[in-house]
Order: structure tokens, then sequence, then C-alpha cells
């Protein structure tokens, strides 16, 4: 009779910049809550700085502040204070640490702990990593990237580091420009809290054309995120006799640049800043198409949450979420930045209540694939695989 294999238990430990509003810093939190329950596995997640915008997301989990810092400079002393952290590490005594963001990779390897394995989790396509070009010398910021690629890239290979893509536009980014030897690499899409997305879905009574039709986007208000070509768009929409309504969710920089285009366009009864939001999910589920105008995007997390939501989902090429969008099946991906080739697709998906209804379908089938409970397993596996050849 064949011995059962005995699983050894897991203590993981998640380096993470913060838990501002985020998708990295949200997959942080599912992902601890969800292995947090499992058997044999503890999680403690250490922050470099003490921000929490998720206070009800993160409850009842183990966080703690890391009250250090490590700020490497090319040009004067670098700032280390790192006591806190190791005692932290040394309590714990973590199996892995498993670093999220670009600011908890030096952090969190700067002073290494031998029987520990090292995970980093690119959630986009990290601008340190870039190999050295001539530009580098003739530009200070470029040269204190390069810096910190020097010094990562010596702890990487002291601590034999393995890395995550969370996308196969990331993958490619690292394979490009991580050295050989560095190539350790595991492709693991990020995931989502499905049930939760999908328990209120209504989508099998959506008819948009019984009523103004319900946009929805959410992210952060920022430059790269584009979300003035949404403005564009729901005036193209109006133009062309079409009641329409865009929420967008999110704070930042470009929200006094917003709140002035929508007045210039007087769409003031069309488009409204909502801010942030706990629960996001009411409103996945009082909309009926999912709109998301990123020029880069490392995965795309929000489209799969509106998805599961039964929202099928127009957006522009932001590379990292081409995994996540099949066309013409749980959405429609834009190739140019061009606001009448989007309006189109959503004119489509209005006008025709059967395309409607097999979209969001085949949306909430699409998403289930990347339920949290499923990433859990994979993570488990790849954990143990880690220590099995180490």
């Amino acid at each position: 009779m064949e011995t059962p294999k005995v699983i050894k238990p897991l203590k993981i430990l998640f380096v993470i910049n913060w838990l501002k509003k985020g998708g990295a810093e949200r997959i942080v939190l599912e992902i601890s809550k969800c292995l947090s329950k499992r058997e044999g596995v503890k999680v403690l997640i250490v922050l470099i700085h003490p921000e929490n915008e998720y206070k009800l997301l993160s409850n009842g989990l183990n966080i703690k502040n890391s009250e250090s810092l490590v700020i490497p400079s090319f040009f004067r002393k670098s700032k280390v204070n790192l006591t806190n952290f190791i005692n932290i590490v040394n309590d714990f005594n973590p199996d892995i640490i498993h670093s999220h963001l670009f600011e908890s990779e030096i952090f969190s390897r700067w002073e290494l702990f031998p029987k520990t394995l090292y995970v980093t989790h690119c959630h986009g396509n990290y601008t340190q990593f870039k190999k050295f070009s001539l530009s580098v010398l003739f530009n200070r910021t470029l040269l204190t990237n390069y810096y910190e690629r020097f010094i990562l890239f010596k702890k990487y290979r002291e601590c034999n580091n393995h890395f995550i893509a969370v996308s196969n536009d990331t993958l490619s980014f690292l394979n490009k420009n991580l050295p050989k030897d560095l190539q350790q690499i595991n492709l693991h899409p990020n995931a989502i809290d499905f049930y939760k997305f999908n328990q209120n879905n209504v989508n099998q009574d959506r008819n948009p054309q019984k009523r103004p039709v319900k946009l929805i986007t959410v992210g952060s208000l920022i430059k790269k995120k584009n979300q003035i070509f949404l403005i564009n768009v729901v005036d193209i929409l109006i133009k062309k006799g079409f009641d329409v309504i865009l929420d967008i969710f999110g704070v930042g920089e470009k929200k006094e640049l917003l709140e002035k285009e929508i007045k210039k366009n007087k769409l003031g009864e069309n488009i409204f800043l909502k801010g942030l939001v706990e629960n996001i999910e009411d409103n996945y589920n009082s909309s009926d198409i999912y709109v998301h105008s990123s020029l880069s995007e490392s995965f795309g997390l929000v489209m799969l949450e509106a998805n599961a939501a039964g929202l099928p989902v127009v957006c522009l090429d932001g590379k990292g979420n081409r995994d996540i969008i099949k066309e013409g099946y749980n959405g429609y991906m834009i190739k140019k930045t061009e606001p009448v080739l989007f309006a189109d697709k959503i004119i489509q998906l209005v006008s025709s209540p059967e395309l409607y209804q097999n979209i969001s379908a085949n949306a909430v089938k699409f998403a289930s694939g990347y339920d949290i409970q499923l990433y859990a397993d994979k993570l488990i596996e790849y954990y143990h695989n880690l220590r099995l050849i180490n």
C-alpha cells in the first residue's frame, strides 16, 4: 500500500507597500483570506507603509506594519532601518516571503533569511527591470532604476528567487529583461472572489433597450486610466440618440480635469464621478455594460469582476488584459484608441438583446474559471513544489 504524502504546514509572509485602493492590494487580501482558511496554512501580511483603505476586506487578517524602511540611493548614502521587520520575520519564521509591488522587492530582499524561499509577484512590467540602454547615463531617474536593478538582481541570485507573472504580457516582459539564470517564472493569472460578485447577478433580467444604458468603470483617476476617453464615447452615444449613464468609480489627480470635461460637454446629467466605495459589486449588479479605457493594464481584475456580475466588457487594448477578453465571447477589445469604434460596440450590445444575453452568460462562465478558491489551490501547489525543489 502506497504511503500517503505528508504535506508540511505552510507559513506565508506577504510583503506589500500598503493597502491603498488597487488591484494588487485587493488580490493580496483576497488570497490571504482564502489561504488563512486552509488547514495547515498561516498567513501574515507586512505593510511597508501603514495606509489601509480596505478596512472591511482586511478585517480579521493578520496584518503588521513594518515600521521599517529601505531607501537605496546611487547619489548618496542609502537609508536603511530594518530592525522591526527583521524581528517580525524571525518571530513568524515564514517558509516563503512573497512580495507584491516593486517597493517591496528591495525592502524584503535587503536582509535575506537563508532558510526562507522568495517569490516576486509581478503585477505589471516593472520599469526597474528593464535592460541597460545608453539613455540611462543621461537621466537621473533611469540611473536610479538601473542601480536598483543591479542591487536586486544580485539579491535574487543569492536567494534563488522565483517569479510569478500575472499575464502573458508580463511573462514576455520578464523573459526579455531578466537574465537567463533568473528566469524561474510561473504564469499565474490573478483571481477574484467569483461568488461575491456573482451572488446577486440578475443578468437574465437586464435589457438595456428598456431603460437608460448604464455603463460603469472602475479605476484610479490617473493619466494611464484614460477616463477622459469615455467622456467622448458617451458624447457620441448621446448624439446618436441613446440614453446613457456612466458611473466612474475611483479617485486621483485627474478628477478636476474630468469634472471640467464633463461640464464642457454638458454631460452633468449623464456622467457621475462616484469616488471610492467598499462594495463595488452592488454597483456592477445595477449596471449593464462595463467599459474600460486604460492605455496600459497589468491584468484587469475589475473586468473579471464585472464579467462575474454578468456584464459584457468593452475595453481598449491595455496589453495585460488581452488574456481575459475573448473577442465577441465575454466582451470586445478595441485595438485603436478611437471613441467611435468603442461606441459602436456598445451600440451593438444595446441593439441586440439576444447578443447581450449570450455575451452576459459567457462572461459569467468565463469569470468562474478565475475564482479565488481555484487560485489558492494552484498557489499552495506552487509553494509546495518550490519547497520540494529547493
